[in-house]
């Protein structure tokens, strides 16, 4: 079975998410009017059209999980970002660096080092040109993970401080 003749807006979700949403999906199938014993039947006879219901379940989780998120970062060595979600474009809070003896990825690292010249700090805004929770999508797909807003207040205070 192809998954690319799947119609999925984000992803399907793997076994272990589906495992630990086991309730949530039995009552999804239970409104779809699909009913245990039925369940097994098409998986067994249309395992195309119950990958698809479990297309539409991953979708539905997705949407809602996205739409409660309001920031998210990305850290690695030499990067490290911030963004504030909005409904129509994302804030972002970039600091970089080129020299190996700054990690980024740890916060204190960031303000020990923030006045150094060998720290970046740039602040964006960009205009979403997707949907809200296809955006948050590529974000979390290119790495990103969720965050929260005394880190996003924390990294713009800092900033702040020390640049303005």
């Amino acid at each position: 079975m192809k998954k690319e003749n799947i119609k999925i807006k984000y992803r399907l979700l793997n076994d272990k998410e589906l495992s630990e949403l086991k309730e949530e999906f039995t009552q999804f199938l239970i409104i779809q009017g699909i009913h245990n014993d039925e369940w097994t039947e098409l998986n067994k006879n249309d395992p195309k059209k119950a990958l698809q219901i479990v297309a539409v379940f991953s979708d539905t989780v997705l949407e809602k999980s996205y739409s409660k998120v309001k920031y998210l970062e990305y850290k690695s060595k030499s990067f490290f970002s911030v963004f504030e979600i909005g409904d129509h474009s994302s804030k972002v809070l970039k600091i970089s660096t080129t020299t190996e003896s700054i990690n980024l990825a740890e916060k204190n690292n960031i303000e020990q080092n923030i006045l150094s010249n060998n720290i970046k700090i740039q602040r964006g805004e960009k205009k979403h040109n997707k949907e809200r929770g296809l955006e948050i999508h590529q974000l979390i797909f290119q790495g990103c993970s969720f965050s929260s807003e005394e880190t996003w207040s924390h990294i713009n205070k800092l900033i702040n401080h020390h640049i303005d």
